[in-house]
């Protein structure tokens, strides 16, 4: 993912506190304010509007904080993570603890596609609570599933709902890597 801006231009424009994960506005010189129609006009409402207060605060859907900067939409988490490192992310950035809200560089990591889904919240209609376990009406069974390398494996039908859990917690330790104890 390429951005328009840099990480230079950004840190002009934005700081960054990453014990609270939050975004200012810096204050602007008059020069960066030449090329508009009415350079004083856009100082002056920059200055009383923006200057020192906090920058990116629209929430999307799913909490993600977002705003323009020099016309260009942009997440917090991305712009956090550039200002931090002084680079643009190369892939996705996760938020470690699922809460698209926290900001704080700790909980920001740059990731793939395959890991940053694997840290997502149950789906609201799961009935198991444990994600890749599902009931069966017509088998009256619970079924184990687990995503390989893009392709579902079946983990197999098991009238316990433990079992099921279980092998589903087994397959995520082969397959993946995790350690769920």
């Amino acid at each position: 993912m390429t951005e328009e801006i840099t990480p230079a231009e950004l840190r002009r424009l934005i700081r960054y506190d990453r014990s609270t994960g939050d975004l200012f506005w810096k204050h602007r010189p008059r020069s960066m304010f030449a090329d508009c129609k009415q350079p004083n006009s856009s100082y002056h409402s920059f200055k009383s509007q923006y200057a020192m207060r906090p920058a990116l605060v629209a929430h999307k859907d799913g909490g993600y904080r977002y705003g323009l900067v020099m016309g260009i939409k942009h997440y917090a988490h991305r712009v956090a993570y550039c200002l931090h490192y002084g680079r643009w992310p190369e892939g996705l950035v996760d938020h470690i603890d699922r809460d698209p809200s926290n900001n704080r560089i700790k909980n920001l990591r740059d990731t793939n596609y395959r890991t940053n889904s694997r840290n997502q919240t149950l789906a609201t209609n799961n009935t198991s609570g444990t994600r890749g376990v599902s009931w069966m009406y017509k088998a009256k069974s619970w079924r184990a599933r687990i995503t390989v390398d893009g392709r579902q494996v079946s983990l197999g039908a098991f009238k316990d709902k433990q079992d099921a859990i279980n092998a589903r917690l087994e397959a995520e330790r082969k397959y993946m890597g995790f350690n769920n104890d």
